[in-house]
């Protein structure tokens, strides 16, 4: 059966209930509806209209990049990069990949990184950066000049105990995005 304005009906049927509540969506007080003063033996109907839930929640992650001619970070064994390392690669832009080692590595930074340009940053799905509960991990600054835009992809890699500072989240352009998600400016 559907409902004058185009969505689903549901229709119930109550039997012997003092008070019933159907949760029809999310919780938050205005999709609960509540029967009372029901008696025993009491069958009664109802219709009750449902919005339709979206086909899609998510947008689709960014397609992967594969890095032509990187900047290669590290000599193959974890602990051989440096947050100074990646900032500095960072401020020459370009794609720049890891070479920690076959198994996952972690690098604690003690500082922030800032992200000022054009920048592919690959993790080879084996590093993770973590701001050790201390610092942000990432920042990206976004361009003085409109017409120096430019995209930051991080891809195949974790971000992970990051803190922002007080206030930060007043700071122009601040905007959180997931990993995997390439941010134009």
């Amino acid at each position: 059966m559907d409902d004058p304005n185009g969505g689903p009906v549901v229709r119930l049927k109550i039997f012997a209930a003092v008070a019933v509540m159907f949760l029809a969506g999310p919780t938050d007080g205005r999709d609960v509806i509540t029967f009372e003063g029901f008696g025993t033996g009491d069958a009664r109907f109802f219709t009750l209209s449902i919005p339709e839930i979206p086909s899609t929640v998510c947008a689709p992650p960014a397609a992967l990049v594969e890095p032509a001619s990187p900047i290669v970070l590290g000599n193959g064994t974890p602990g051989s990069v440096t947050r100074a390392q990646i900032q500095t690669a960072l401020d020459g832009g370009g794609e720049i990949v890891f070479d920690l080692g076959p198994a996952p590595a972690t690098i604690v930074l003690d500082q922030e990184l800032v992200v000022t340009r054009e920048v592919l940053l690959d993790g080879g799905d084996l590093v993770t950066l973590s701001g050790g509960g201390q610092t942000r991990v990432l920042r990206v600054e976004p361009p003085w000049n409109p017409s120096d835009r430019y995209t930051f992809t991080l891809q195949r890699m974790r971000v992970v105990n990051g803190r922002t500072p007080p206030g930060a989240s007043d700071l122009p352009g601040s905007r959180n995005r997931p990993v995997g998600h390439r941010t134009s400016y």
